[in-house]
């Protein structure tokens, strides 16, 4: 048994430390064909990665996709630190909406992500605190309807024609949905 696979059963306690999403790089994707490849400023600590079960790498990040049952999304923050892992930060949403579009396809389903504009209305930042790219939201969004405060990526079979986006894209939403959630793991 290797002491560094921990199993999902088996949480760990948090430690109050700097985010690690701090201490990740940002990665910069260049549109080669038709899928992404890493620029060449990405540091050597992105080749070769893997992810440990039972997250699963989509583009350059560790996700694993709860949809056992559906939750809040404070729920879903939860869930996530007792997995050792964080509400999802999306640095590229593709290959994330590409994977739940073709996995989920014909369902109507929400995922949580880790962003929300609860401490300031209409600042939108990542549970880390760094600010959202404006281009990782869908058409017309983020639109705070009825008072809406967390992210999710919302998968809606019916609306492509309406959609550019295509089938799911990332809104808003109210905390007290329940959703699917999607953890993160550096």
């Amino acid at each position: 048994f290797d002491s560094r696979w921990r199993s999902v059963k088996e949480p760990q306690k948090i430690i109050n430390t700097p985010s690690s999403r701090q201490l990740r790089p940002q990665l910069k994707l260049d549109k080669v064909g038709y899928g992404y490849q890493p620029l060449r400023e990405e540091t050597e600590l992105e080749f070769g990665r893997s992810c440990e079960f039972p997250f699963m790498m989509l583009g350059k990040e560790c996700f694993y996709l709860h949809t056992d049952d559906r939750i809040t999304w404070l729920e879903a923050v939860e869930l996530c630190e007792e997995m050792c892992s964080f509400l999802a930060e999306v640095n590229d949403p593709k290959p994330l909406l590409a994977y739940v579009n073709q996995t989920y396809f014909r369902q109507e389903c929400g995922f949580w992500l880790g962003a929300t504009d609860q401490k300031i209305e209409g600042k939108w930042t990542w549970n880390s605190g760094f600010p959202i790219d404006r281009s990782v939201w869908g058409m017309g969004q983020p639109n705070n309807y009825k008072d809406q405060d967390c992210m999710e990526i919302k998968l809606h079979h019916h609306e492509k024609v309406a959609n550019p986006d295509g089938y799911c894209f990332i809104q808003d939403v109210s905390c007290d949905e329940k959703q699917y959630a999607i953890c993160e793991k550096l």
